[in-house]
């Protein structure tokens, strides 16, 4: 290594920088993949327990989140809210945002009625996706959403004489709750089955259990790991060579 030139040390210690950083990055990934895989693990567990009939009473020590939910009661059209910037199939659009005044109880549930084209999401054309009296809604509790730290990407905050926020990019509870007359339960209920007899808005499929593509990109970040190491010592090598002296 003596031998090596200056611009050469300089390459090979490009090589391994870049080679190192491949290494971590890739070690990164793997270690997403097990967060993913215990967080799957943690939802599943959830989701095989038994339904929650939150008509049937609460127990203030449930963990509401991921279980799957049924529930009765009447929704509130007046504080009726839109998720913003959700697409279906390619297609522009919102997801309808309802909350539920639970039957038998002082509580409200948020439901996620689910997906209308963003042709439909005007106050008039809302008005053909209410529903009136008493119905029933079965999905999962989703926990709620947590708001950016950069500001221009969070929710704007209403003030005490503004009116309330009709379009909302995060489904934050907290802030949520300030601008209904009733107190909220600490999940979302994702409808996963149509409401009564609508086909809008479209519900949500089951929630996604996969391992995701973390694997895949650990991969590629050793495969760059080994190229950098590989194709640099090449390179030097075929450089060493041609300085050597002919016989």
């Amino acid at each position: 290594m003596s031998r090596l030139r200056p611009a050469q040390w300089a390459f090979a210690s490009l090589t391994v920088l870049i080679g190192a950083v491949c290494i971590l990055l890739g070690l990164w990934q793997l270690d997403r993949l097990e967060e993913r895989r215990q967080r799957n693990q943690t939802i599943q567990a959830q989701l095989d327990q038994p339904i929650v009939d939150l008509s049937a009473g609460l127990d203030p020590a449930d963990d509401l989140t991921y279980r799957r939910l049924r529930a009765r009661g009447t929704f509130d059209a007046a504080h009726e809210i839109m998720l913003s910037n959700r697409s279906y199939s390619g297609q522009a659009g919102v997801h309808l945002i309802t909350p539920l005044e639970i039957d038998g109880t002082d509580f409200a549930i948020l439901v996620d009625r689910g997906w209308i084209p963003a042709s439909q999401a005007g106050a008039g054309e809302r008005l053909a996706f209410r529903l009136e009296g008493t119905v029933e809604v079965s999905g999962i509790g989703r926990p709620s959403q947590t708001e950016p730290s950069i500001a221009l990407l969070a929710d704007p905050t209403a003030g005490p004489d503004s009116p309330p926020l009709l379009q909302w990019r995060f489904l934050h509870l907290p802030s949520l709750q300030q601008q209904v007359p009733y107190e909220l339960l600490p999940v979302i209920l994702e409808a996963t089955e149509p409401i009564g007899t609508q086909t809008l808005p479209k519900p949500q499929t089951e929630i996604d259990l996969s391992e995701g593509s973390h694997l895949s990109y650990a991969i590629q970040w050793f495969a760059f790991a080994a190229i950098s190491f590989l194709g640099g010592a090449a390179w030097l090598a075929r450089g060493l060579a041609r300085r050597r002296p002919n016989p």
